[in-house]
């Protein structure tokens, strides 16, 4: 379900934007692997979608990341769950400083996404009123990881 909502935002985007016509942007990222390395740096041209915003929290041993998205010209969605994994770390202290960490060594850092063919990119982007793409909730049980969205030019 979540797959075909995002394939026909990411098709309203094309559609009103103009296939690939306008607002294309060149984009130069470091590729993150999925086992975690740091790859080559690329660049591509690409079509903004909007920005994503995860919350993350510990929950017993495990991660936990809620996530909501927003289109360049929409209102954010409503949250949903994203995942569920084994903690790399005991507290979210440490998640928080390792991600902190990991973006400042590598802050134009990008991770690939698949949907129904479209190829795209999310990177980590700080938000207004922020000095960094991380920063804690109010309550301090979670913090939260904002990114920009991007579509691939085929």
């Amino acid at each position: 379900m979540k797959k075909k909502i995002f394939t026909a935002l990411v098709l309203v985007v094309i559609l009103t934007r103009g296939i690939f016509a306008q607002q294309i942007e060149r984009l130069t990222y470091e590729e993150f692997k999925t086992d975690g390395t740091y790859g080559r740096t690329v660049t591509v041209e690409a079509l903004f979608l909007g920005w994503l915003q995860q919350e993350i929290f510990m929950e017993g041993n495990y991660t936990v990341t809620y996530q909501c998205m927003r289109l360049y010209d929409g209102e954010w969605l409503d949250w949903e769950f994203a995942g569920r994994l084994p903690a790399m770390v005991p507290t979210l202290m440490q998640a928080y400083n390792l991600l902190q960490q990991q973006y400042n060594l590598h802050p134009r850092a990008g991770m690939k996404f698949n949907v129904y063919g479209w190829e795209g990119i999310k990177i980590a982007a700080i938000p207004d009123r922020h000095a960094s793409p991380l920063w804690w909730s109010e309550n301090g049980r979670s913090f939260y990881m904002f990114f920009k969205l991007y579509i691939i030019k085929p």
